[in-house]
Formats: structure tokens, sequence, C-alpha cells
């Protein structure tokens, strides 16, 4: 018997309430969301920088299911990226309560840590985070998370050790790969980092962090078309970002498109005053204009905001040479 079987005799009245009255008969289920349909739209919401409407999503999740692990570690990186630390201090210490020999709740409470600047407890809980590991995946992750730290505080030869580890376990762990482009980055070895970024968007191809990076590193090889494109793809998904306007305009300057990179940067600057390499390729643009009094002032913004311990001794130096 089929579906479409035309000996089936159906009640009209039956089908009258199928039409009209679908939730006198069907499961309820059908016309509400479960739990896992609220996770899945926060994660999309939170791979689109919507992290305030990832957050409501995910609450909602908890409400129907508020001892589920998983959606407490995504809560927690959500809280994260909305700078409301306590909040997720509490989500990654809820989910240590459900099962303290997982690893990502270590990871994640480690994380807090490391972003609240405290990196020795953010090594301890890394740390407890790799005795815990079993699985190949699960040890890839706590080698990246001590990784992500030790590159924090400098200590970069164990830095590489256990990113290398990490990525050794798991080759399409683009956190490790990102984090040894920017031990790449620090070393001045801009094609190294771009290899490592280039492979890290075999995985994920719309990150933007990695884009800003490749974007940078372009830059430096003096690629500026490849730059260009890569803070095009940037500002798809961010169209104010301060960095990928940054990289965008003094691509634009070595271009020769000078009026776009001012209008680049002077957008840069609106989104982010702080922005210390903003000021430094806003200088480089006034100085191709002539404008040495204006570049000096972008200039002692750029070491007022701590352009030399980001990036090197470039600002104190074209203020050497022009600002005296």
């Amino acid at each position: 018997m089929t579906f479409f079987d035309t000996n089936i005799r159906v009640n009209p009245l039956v089908l009258f309430c199928l039409v009209i009255f679908p939730s006198m008969v069907l499961p309820s289920k059908i016309f509400s969301q479960t739990a896992r349909e609220y996770h899945l739209q926060a994660i999309r919401a939170k791979n689109n920088f919507d992290y305030r409407g990832a957050e409501k999503l995910i609450s909602k999740a908890l409400e129907k299911s508020p001892d589920n692990m998983e959606y407490l570690l995504l809560r927690g990186d959500i809280n994260l990226g909305l700078e409301r630390y306590l909040k997720a201090k509490s989500d990654f210490e809820s989910a240590i309560a459900l099962d303290s020999m997982a690893v990502d709740p270590w990871i994640g409470r480690g994380r807090y840590y490391l972003y609240t600047g405290s990196p020795d407890s953010a090594l301890y809980n890394a740390y407890v985070a790799s005795i815990l590991a079993e699985s190949a995946y699960s040890e890839a992750r706590a080698n990246t998370a001590l990784g992500e730290v030790l590159v924090a505080v400098n200590d970069t030869t164990n830095a590489y050790r256990h990113l290398n580890k990490g990525l050794a376990l798991d080759t399409s762990n683009t956190l490790a790969l990102k984090l040894l482009a920017t031990l790449e980055i620090t070393k001045g070895d801009y094609k190294a980092a771009r290899e490592h970024l280039e492979n890290a968007r075999l995985y994920d191809q719309w990150d933007l962090e990695t884009l800003i990076n490749l974007a940078y590193t372009c830059n430096k090889m003096e690629d500026y078309v490849h730059a260009v494109e890569y803070c095009n793809m940037a500002l798809t998904l961010d169209n104010n970002h301060p960095l990928a306007l940054s990289n965008r305009a003094y691509a634009y300057l070595q271009l020769n498109q000078v009026e776009a990179a001012l209008k680049n940067i002077n957008k840069s600057i609106r989104n982010d005053n702080r922005n210390a390499l903003a000021y430094k390729y806003k200088a480089l643009i006034l100085l191709e204009q002539d404008k040495v009094s204006a570049a000096c002032r972008s200039l002692r913004k750029a070491e007022k905001f701590g352009y030399s311990v980001q990036y090197n001794d470039e600002v104190q130096n074209l203020m050497a040479e022009h600002c005296k």
C-alpha cells in the first residue's frame, strides 16, 4: 500500500482537523523549536559575528536543556566575545561541574583567564585539559590551548612545540595554524606566516581573523593586489572592521590610490580611534601628500597607543626622520 493508494478512504472530519487544527493531531515539537535547533542557529549567528543574537538563541536552548554541556560551552564562548567575562566564567564552571573529566570546559575556563590577564591560571587550566585528553582530537585541542597561552607570554620555544604537536594530531586545526602564523609574523617570516594562513583557509575560507592577517602579510610581502582582495573579503563579513580598513588603506597607498587610501584610513580611525596601526598608515599617507605636521601628529598617536609594543620601532624611526 502506497501513500497514493486510491483504495484508502479518509474520514472527511479527520482531514478537516488536519488542515484547520493541526496541533490537535500532530506532535507539538513540529511547531516549537527544539533545543538543538536553537543551538544550531546560535552557532550560525556566532559565526556571522552576531554575538547578541547568538546569546539569545543559546539561552533559549539552555531553557529547554539546562544541563547540556555543549550549550554551556557555546554560551561561554559567546560571552567571551561580548566581553561578559564573569558570565563566561560561570558557564565554563557550570560545564566543569557537569563533567570535571571533560577537556573542553577546562580549555574554555583557561581562555577566560587568558582574556582577563591571568596567564598562570590560563596555563594551569590548559595543562589540566592536556592531562585529561584521551583522544587524538582532544589532545590536539589541549596542546593548542597550551600553545595559545605560551604565545601570549612570549614563550616562543614551548609555544612552537605544543602548536606543532596540536597540528600533527589534527591537520585541520585552524587555531594552531593561526597561532603559528602569529609566531612567524612576530619573527618577520611573512612567507611562512602566509603559508600557515592559507592552509587555515583550506578548512575555513571565511574566517575574519585569517583574512585580515593574510592582508597584513601580503602587504609586508609587497603583494598589494592580494592584500586588497583579502581585505575586500574581510569587509564583506564586517564592513566596518578597523584592521581590514587599515590594511586596505596601506595597500591602496602602495598602488598609488592615495584618495582611496585616505578614505579607508579615516573610516578605520572613526571605528577605532585607538588603532595604532591606522595612525601609522595615516602618517605614511600624509607624508605622501607632503603634510609633514599632520603626519607627525598621527605618528605621536601611533606611539601613544602602543605601536612599538605591538609591531616594531618603525614609528620611532619615522618620527626621528620627519618630526624634529
